[in-house]
């Protein structure tokens, strides 16, 4: 599975030219992706008050601590999240491509009031490789 996900991963960045986040749920990142994962962004799925603990030397990046959140105006419950206390928007903005003239991929950010809005310019992901990974 880490030869697959390293292989996903690596095209992934080549045609975005950005690392890709990884989502997973706590348990499921540290039993397939930690350490051998841990330079990617982590956004780790954990409900309740214990934040997420990484295998290695590495924390998330993102966490998803609830699915019960209200927003007016939408029906349903929605996820929360948090960053970590040492990551913020910011690092997440600087890895994004902005929008470029002829630019095939790019993430327009808008801000509105204390909401900020991602517009993502992507074309179809083609994966292909000339052989299986080991």
């Amino acid at each position: 599975m880490q030869d697959s996900l390293r292989v996903l991963l690596t095209l992934l960045e080549k045609e975005y030219g950005v690392k890709p986040i990884i989502y997973g749920t706590n348990k499921s990142y540290n039993d397939f992706c930690a350490p051998e994962f841990n330079d990617y962004p982590m956004y780790i799925g954990r409900y309740g008050d214990n934040k997420p603990v990484v295998k290695g030397p590495s924390h998330y990046t993102v966490w998803q601590y609830s699915e019960k959140g209200k927003i007016k105006g939408i029906p349903k419950d929605v996820d929360l999240c948090r960053f970590h206390p040492d990551k913020g928007i910011e690092d997440i903005l600087l890895s994004l491509p902005q929008k470029q003239s002829g630019a095939k991929h790019y993430v327009e950010v808008v801000q509105c009031d204390s909401l900020t809005v991602y517009y993502p310019n992507f074309t179809r992901i083609d994966l292909v490789t000339e052989k299986m990974p080991d």
